[in-house]
């Protein structure tokens, strides 16, 4: 690889050491096991807000990770029908025993 040795760049720029931060504001968290949960957060991206849906997992680090592939944002506008989406499944498992 060349190199430029007659100018001064900086240093690249390099990640803190450490899990990453879930920068969202926590809405709620549901345990699937001692070594994952799901998470629910509200954040925003170049200022549209959007509901988060992520599962982490505890690492062999001892640090909670993003599960990848297992996640998904939901835009504000969509809530209301995924509400009512939710509710109709909530009522039929309890008229159906589960």
């Amino acid at each position: 690889m060349w190199t430029d040795t007659d100018t001064d760049h900086p240093a690249p720029a390099r990640r803190p050491a450490g899990p990453p931060r879930d920068t969202g504001q926590w809405l709620a968290t549901f345990d699937r096991g001692p070594t994952e949960e799901l998470r629910v957060t509200l954040a925003s991206y170049n200022g549209h807000p959007y509901i988060v849906l992520r599962v982490w997992a505890l690492g062999s680090d001892g640090y909670w990770r993003p599960v990848r592939g297992k996640g998904c944002s939901i835009r504000l506008r969509e809530v209301a029908g995924l509400a009512e989406v939710l509710a109709r499944v909530a009522d039929h498992l309890d008229r159906h025993g589960r």
